[in-house]
């Protein structure tokens, strides 16, 4: 598939990392988004902000702005010991691909074996004969 970006396909499918961030003031850790980083590029997803992100949630804002002025990317700020990817909580979230019908691959994405489908591979991909 042509994408109008040249990075490579390995940035596709990599896995999101959880971008935890904290507030001036506040030691509780937050959840601002999901992020992917391929050298100077970075792909960032906010749930529920649209574009509207610098207006709608100025903590997450200023933390991102923070990391690309001093890291020139995005970075785990988690300081516990669970880390910031999320394959293995996505593996599990998908049943890990209901069972033998498919393979959680490292981004955390199931490929289904031939004769299943759906996100979690709990399909049955029927076949209508003509």
């Amino acid at each position: 598939m042509k994408r109008n970006l040249d990075l490579p396909e390995s940035f596709w499918t990599q896995d999101r990392s959880i971008y935890y961030f904290y507030e001036e003031g506040d030691p509780t850790e937050k959840v601002g988004g999901y992020f992917r980083n391929n050298g100077s590029f970075t792909l960032l997803t906010v749930p529920k902000s649209g574009h509207f992100v610098p207006h709608d949630n100025y903590p997450v804002s200023k933390a991102f702005l923070d990391d690309m002025t001093k890291e020139h990317k995005l970075q785990c700020h988690d300081t516990s010991t669970k880390g910031c990817r999320v394959n293995e909580e996505m593996c599990a979230a998908m049943n890990n691909c209901s069972g033998h019908n498919g393979v959680c691959m490292q981004n955390g994405q199931c490929q289904c074996h031939s004769g299943f489908k759906g996100s979690d591979c709990s399909y049955i991909a029927w076949v209508i004969p003509m």
